[in-house]
This record gives C-alpha cells, sequence and structure tokens, in this order.
C-alpha cells in the first residue's frame, strides 16, 4: 500500500463522515419519501463520480 492509497482512504473516510453527518442533521426534519430521494441522488452522484474518476486516472481499482 503506497502513500497515495492511504491518502485517499482518509480523505474519503473524512467526507464520508462530514457527509453523513450532514445528512443526519438533516434528515430529522425529512419525511421518509425525501430521505428516499436524497438516498437516491447520493448513489447517483456517488456512481457518477467514480465514473469520471476511473476515466481520469485510469481503470485502476479505488475502492
Amino acid at each position: 500500500m503506497d502513500f497515495h492509497w492511504i491518502l485517499h482512504l482518509i480523505v474519503s473516510a473524512l467526507i464520508r463522515g462530514l457527509i453523513y453527518m450532514e445528512v443526519w442533521k438533516v434528515a430529522r426534519h425529512l419525511s421518509a419519501l425525501d430521505v428516499f430521494i436524497c438516498i437516491v441522488v447520493l448513489v447517483l452522484a456517488i456512481a457518477l463520480l467514480r465514473g469520471i474518476w476511473r476515466r481520469l486516472f485510469g481503470y485502476r481499482r479505488y475502492y
């Protein structure tokens, strides 16, 4: 495991933690439908970002 991989893991964990905190703060005030829409949008955004990441940095696996 090289440094870039470790850095990527740390950054993605931090971003994920921040997103979860923000989502939790907002989610307490939302209905079930709003939460469902948010989850769908998040999943689509993550899939899109992964596709862009693979195109930019080749087809190495970053999971």
